[in-house]
């Protein structure tokens, strides 16, 4: 009776080994998609003040600017 015991510990102590290192792993990738959403975001700001600055040195036209804008905010992924 002992041994079997001894057995369930064993493996409890081993399942919990796993879970704590799977729930490191699943905190890093987090950590990394978090990371990547902050870059894609800063991409698109930046690729959004060209258009604004065109449109505010009349380069290109308000229409021009909402299309350039809409193009880039799909293409993003921060559209419907």
């Amino acid at each position: 009776m002992a041994q079997t015991a001894d057995i369930w510990r064993k493996r409890l102590l081993n399942r919990q080994k796993q879970t704590k290192a799977a729930e490191s792993r699943l905190s890093a990738a987090c950590e990394v998609i978090y990371n990547l959403n902050q870059v894609i975001k800063q991409l698109f700001l930046r690729q959004k003040a060209l258009p604004e600055q065109f449109l505010k040195t009349g380069a290109i036209s308000r229409a021009q600017y909402e299309k350039s804008l809409g193009d880039l905010t799909l293409k993003m992924g921060y559209g419907d």
